[in-house]
């Protein structure tokens, strides 16, 4: 087998430095793009999922701020409850349930890039 040869195409082998990251996270130091330093705070996303700024967006304002999905009911339930009334009525339902803030937390890390891009305020 012959052996790979990991030099540049030119065959130039550039100058050995301590490469710095242009970002850095605050926190552990883990490079991250600028765009990650903007959308965490500062912080890679592992570090961000467990800062006071994340824990403050777990809100069920922020939750329900996102894109709406369609779900079918049946067409009787349509006709009887308008798309307010079956909101409220699905909150109400939520106000109930003793593990309000586990749930948000749960839905915000499903896609923590996305729900830091809609709550960041910083």
């Amino acid at each position: 087998m012959t052996e790979i040869d990991h030099r540049p195409m030119n065959g130039y082998d550039p100058p050995e430095y301590d490469y710095v990251p242009e970002y850095a996270c605050e926190v552990c130091g883990a490079e991250i793009t600028v765009y990650d330093s903007n959308r965490y705070w500062g912080l890679c996303e592992e570090c961000y999922t467990r800062s006071k700024e994340f824990e403050d967006t777990l809100t069920l304002e922020n939750a329900m701020s996102d894109n709406l999905t369609k779900v079918e009911i049946p067409d009787f339930l349509a006709f009887v409850y308008d798309e307010e009334q079956i909101r409220d009525i699905l909150l109400a339902h939520f106000a109930e349930l003793d593990n309000q803030k586990e749930l948000i937390k749960d839905y915000a890390l499903e896609d923590v890039s996305e729900w830091a891009e809609r709550t960041n305020n910083g």
